[in-house]
């Protein structure tokens, strides 16, 4: 990311005690299995897909100032990702991905305050 936004940072930058949110995505990998729930990058809108990019160069990505993108990510991984699992299956899923083009990339941690990605 060339030019990321100012709340935008790695987890590391944070001084104790301020880190507010992050993300962290695994490796990608080119197919998951049944068992996994999805959530199509192109869904997301412009400030999320700027965390995303920023985890993936960076390892993850941090805001110590301005959650409120990390929560909005955080309602779509469940609005577009895990409800429409639960309905299908009744159950949980074993692993929650980000599709970009051919990969996909899983959460391995989504901190936003006080909620954990389950």
């Amino acid at each position: 990311m060339n030019d990321p936004p100012g709340w935008l940072h790695e987890e590391r930058e944070c001084e104790s005690g301020y880190l507010l949110a992050v993300l962290e995505l695994a490796d990608p990998v080119e197919s998951v299995d049944s068992n996994s729930a999805v959530v199509k990058f192109t869904e997301l809108d412009q400030e999320v897909k700027a965390i995303v990019r920023y985890s993936l160069v960076h390892e993850s990505a941090a805001t110590c100032t301005n959650a409120k993108f990390f929560a909005q990510l955080l309602g779509t991984i469940v609005d577009k990702g895990l409800e429409p699992y639960r309905e299908k299956t009744g159950e949980n899923p074993d692993s929650i991905y980000i599709k970009s083009q051919d990969y996909y990339y899983r959460i391995s941690s989504l901190r936003v305050r006080d909620q954990v990605l389950p």
